[in-house]
């Protein structure tokens, strides 16, 4: 009775090191995703702030059903990576736009 109390509770403490080790490898990784996804769209900022300004006509990757009615779309403001488009009432990240 009390040998089968303790290989339980030596089972518990090897399943909960395995499970904190998966957890901190997944965290990791996730990490790592998050990094390389943030360089990447760094990038594709930079290429497209470069590129776009005020009266430029814009189509918007993943564009709302409702807003499709109103493509292309004038930038009427740029600031940092955000832009103003015309008919659309919300500012739309750089990285989601190309140029008409």
């Amino acid at each position: 009775m009390l040998m089968d109390r303790v290989v339980t509770a030596i089972e518990r403490v090897i399943d909960d090191g395995l499970d904190s080790e998966s957890e901190t490898q997944v965290e990791t990784e996730t990490k790592q995703e998050q990094s390389i996804s943030s360089n990447q769209k760094l990038n594709v900022e930079t290429e497209h702030s470069e590129e776009i300004c005020v009266g430029d006509l814009v189509t918007i990757s993943d564009c709302l059903g409702h807003w499709l009615w109103a493509s292309a779309f004038t930038v009427q403001a740029t600031e940092s990576n955000l832009v103003a488009l015309e008919v659309v009432d919300e500012l739309i990240e750089m990285s989601r736009l190309e140029k008409f």
